[in-house]
């Protein structure tokens, strides 16, 4: 590799060797003021062989000055011993230091320089072309800011193009800029510089590229590279110095804080300065966002939170370190952090995770297979992976993903990744990978999500998000293959009439012909003549000439056409669908992600869970004819404890008629527009009778209302929901039952006492105390749960002793289970209603009478409670936890 280094800012003025002409003088443009200094800019080269790329880059060197006089003497004598004729040197030779390349005339190794000008300064990755050489590309764009592709305007766009501008993609570049080189040996220049912009701007929009500005240029003439070409009169941009000089940087330091661990400073006695003795820090590269004294950082493996007491840089204190900078950081904490772990803003820390799924350039020799072993490489960290499958390979030819079965040197393909160890993995890091046999390095994309140096991609330019009725209307599907098999069955069941173009069908199309639910022309796509009368066109034949021409016959028709596969080329788009049940309909999300479908599954999936978690309004807006109820336990005590289908039915209801065992934060949730209607009852106390609860639910969804009946734990159990559902149905509303998680069983769990367990108690059963106890088995291994019991446990506990309970049968009462309140009173049938009066039990509460009160979590003094005799003397204070409060002594 030959490198030549310089300091960053402008070099100095040299005479020009006496037998060439200076270098040609800038138009003055925007400087850096004294106390500005220049910013850094990132660049790579990249394109085929023999574009130019070398020659590009020596004159870009040259003409700005930043090549030694004695450097290009010695190029300009190479030049003439092989025969050069050019005015100048072979500019080339500038970068291409190794022997080989200059006996070739390629590019081999990545070659760095580093060159100013007045307004920025420069680190210049030269890269070889060839498509062995892939991964040298790789290494060079890896940490590029702005990547300059160069086009042969001869040759136009190429396969080993799109290859690169897929890497480019996958790296995550901000910036691409298309230098179309050789523009003085093309005839028509500005025809082919139209040309080639209009297949950069379809390639970047396929793969999610960054606007991509295509400049003519000649490299061996320097037209338009530092100075701007008389020759090229039709072109009006900047040229290429210019646009490099104006890109903006890529600013690290606003994104989120993230530095990971290299090395753990801890001199202790070895320490020069005694001061430093108890010193630890934690050394590393900051690698975004910036961490100030004060701010609270969380370790990725371990989730321990701290706080930065100081940071350290070059041997002083300083406030804050920003990205780039390395620093030491001291920690409030003694916490385990090695070297791997990785330090984050504590708001904004990365979740670790152990499966991936990520776009990988494979660059070793040996073919990627499934269920092959690699090394991950994350930061500072390396851990073992498995690749469980390979989803889909990238043609690079067409851009189109197709099945894979093993993955080739130079290979884009789609891994699902399975580590042995959790990396906290982001959208914004780029991990490697690494052959454990051969420690050949591949390299991939960030997982799948946000992007952190293009922010959140726009929706494409011009594409409008409608919903098309396609019902009883025609559509043409042109290609018999599984894409075309899917869509069409959709469309088919949208309502639409679907005929589909194609000499072979795939066998799930042949089912839906042979079912006359699509219509069939064996023959292939003729014209203009098969899409007469259609309101749709879709066409995924798989061959580009053919869906190329689909498309262009359909537009001069005036047919919105799909073109699959490569969308950009179509005028209308299919999103991934989903529907949402809602009580007032189906409510339908289409998701629409730039042609990437993986990417828009994974998002119409995310929409569609937090649609149906219950924490978004979607009441109707629109005045109903008739309303529903819905009959919903709300579980016992604990607001996490309702269900998924329960709290999607509170963010659509009107009305909530709501009793007194609901947990008090789900109807503080509750929007500050629904009514709340408070129908609880108390022992002894029924301020609204049950026929009035019945008629109230009936008047409010008569009313158009949707109404939520909602009542603590399980309206079916011990409750009178039966009775609510009955009365909704003979005054014709529409009901719905959703059962809630039962007190019967939920309570005594939270207090430790399963109602069975083996060996101990096979069977149990669920009373309510205000009505006369039936005929139980007697044994201490039948569990006896009783409901609102509380009042009438004296009573309770005297019926089932003179029934053949034994009087020393343990019994519990628990009280506002699963609350942070929850109390848990032990005793047994002879003692348990002294002991439940004297602290006070209340309602809510739960009896449990068996043998299973022994597994309760009551502590005695000697530790858990005695699976023998069950000794109820002394004072000590039992509990489910110790925050929570007590009743009882054991």
């Amino acid at each position: 590799m030959s490198i030549s280094t310089r300091t960053s800012t402008p070099p100095p003025t040299r005479d020009p060797a006496p037998t060439r002409d200076p270098a040609p003088t800038r138009a003055p443009g925007p400087t850096a003021t004294p106390d500005q200094a220049p910013t850094l800019l990132r660049l790579a080269t990249a394109g085929s062989v023999d574009d130019g790329k070398s020659t590009l880059v020596g004159r870009l060197l040259h003409d700005t000055r930043s090549v030694l006089a004695d450097q290009l003497a010695a190029v300009e004598a190479v030049s003439r011993r092989r025969g050069w004729t050019g005015e100048l040197a072979d500019l080339a030779l500038l970068t291409d230091g190794l022997r080989a390349e200059r006996e070739q005339g390629i590019t081999i190794d990545v070659a760095y320089r580093y060159f100013a000008t007045a307004n920025r300064s420069f680190i210049l990755a030269d890269c070889p072309g060839h498509v062995q050489y892939t991964r040298n590309t790789v290494t060079g764009a890896s940490t590029a800011d702005v990547v300059v592709v160069l086009v042969d305007a001869r040759h136009g766009v190429v396969e080993q193009t799109r290859r690169h501008l897929a890497v480019v993609a996958l790296l995550r570049v901000p910036h691409v800029v298309v230098a179309l080189n050789k523009i003085d040996l093309v005839d028509d220049a500005e025809a082919v510089h139209r040309r080639v912009c209009a297949e950069v701007a379809e390639l970047s929009a396929r793969l999610g590229l960054a606007d991509a500005l295509v400049v003519p240029v000649s490299a061996l003439l320097g037209d338009n590279v530092v100075e701007r070409s008389a020759r090229t009169g039709w072109y009006t941009g900047p040229t290429l110095l210019e646009l490099l000089e104006t890109l903006p940087p890529l600013n690290l330091a606003q994104e989120p804080f993230r530095m990971p661990v290299q090395l753990v400073l801890r001199p202790q006695h070895g320490a020069l300065d005694p001061t430093l003795v108890d010193y630890r820090g934690y050394a590393g590269h900051v690698g975004s966002g910036t961490v100030r004294v004060g701010d609270e950082v969380v370790v990725s493996a371990s989730g321990r939170r701290t706080t930065v007491v100081g940071i350290d840089v070059g041997g002083r204190g300083v406030p804050e370190a920003a990205a780039p900078l390395s620093a030491t950081l001291r920690l409030a904490d003694a916490l385990d952090v090695a070297r791997g772990d990785l330090l984050s803003a504590a708001d904004e820390a990365p979740r670790p995770r152990q499966d991936a799924e990520v776009v990988l350039c494979w660059l070793a020799e040996t073919p990627l297979v499934p269920g092959a072993r690699v090394l991950v490489k994350h930061g500072t960290r390396t851990v073992r992976a498995r690749a469980d499958r390979l989803v889909s390979r990238l043609d690079v030819a067409t851009l189109d993903h197709g099945p894979v079965e093993r993955a080739g040197l130079n290979d884009l393909v789609r891994v699902e990744l399975r580590l042995a160890e959790a990396l906290p993995l982001e959208p914004t890091r780029c991990p490697a990978r690494v052959d454990p046999s051969s420690s050949s390095t591949s390299t991939t994309g960030p997982p799948r999500g946000r992007d952190r140096r293009h922010g959140v991609a726009p929706v494409s330019p011009g594409l409008t998000l409608l919903g098309l009725d396609l019902r009883g209307r025609r559509v043409v599907a042109v290609g018999g293959g599984p894409v075309s098999a899917r869509r069409v069955l959709d469309l088919a069941e949208d309502g639409a009439q679907v005929s589909v173009v194609a000499p072979e069908l795939y066998p799930d199309l042949a089912a839906a012909v042979a079912r006359r639910q699509v219509g069939w022309v064996p023959r292939p796509y003729a014209g203009p003549g098969d899409l007469a009368g259609a309101w749709l066109v879709h066409t995924a034949t798989g061959q580009d000439r053919v869906d190329d021409r689909v498309a262009h016959d359909a537009a001069g028709s005036r047919i919105f056409c799909v073109r699959a596969g490569a969308p950009a080329r179509g005028t209308a788009r299919v999103p991934a669908r989903g529907t949402v049940a809602t009580q007032d309909g189906p409510l339908q999300v289409a998701v629409h992600a730039g042609g990437d479908p993986r990417r828009s599954v994974t998002a119409r999936d995310a929409v569609l869970t937090h649609l149906g978690s219950g924490s978004v309004d979607l009441r109707a807006r629109r005045p109903r004819r008739t309303g529903w109820v819905a009959l919903v336990g709300a579980g016992p005590g604990d607001e996490q404890l309702v269900t998924a289908r329960a709290s999607a039915l509170l963010a659509q209801a009107d009305v909530v008629v709501t009793d007194r065992l609901v947990p008090r934060g789900l109807l503080a949730r509750l929007p500050a527009d629904v009514r709340v209607v408070d129908v609880g009852k108390t022992s002894g106390s029924h301020p609204v009778p049950q026929h009035e609860i019945n008629q109230i639910l009936v008047e409010e969804a008569r009313a158009g209302r949707a109404v939520v009946r909602l009542k603590g734990g399980d309206p079916y159990v011990l409750g009178r929901g039966g009775e609510e559902r009955l009365a909704c149905e003979a005054a014709g509303v529409e009901v719905e039952v959703v059962p809630g998680i039962s007190s019967a069983v939920a309570v005594p769990a939270a207090a430790g006492i399963p109602v069975t367990h083996r060996g101990l108690a096979r069977g149990y059963t669920v009373v309510t105390g205000h009505d006369e106890l039936p005929a139980l088995p007697t044994g201490g291994d039948h569990t006896l749960v009783v409901l609102m019991g509380v009042a009438t446990l004296r009573r309770t506990a005297a019926l089932l002793v003179e029934h053949g309970r034994s009087p020393a049968m343990p019994v519990a009462v628990v009280e506002s289970g699963c609350t942070p309140q929850q109390r848990v009173t032990v005793g047994t049938l002879a003692d348990i209603a002294d002991r439940a009066e004297a602290v006070g039990v209340a309602s809510p509460a739960v009896v449990v009478v068996g043998d299973v009160v022994r597994l309760s979590h009551a502590r005695t003094g000697a530790g858990t409670m005695p699976a023998g005799v069950l000794d109820l003397g002394g004072d000590v204070a039992l509990g489910v936890r110790p925050s929570l409060r007590v009743g009882a002594v054991a």
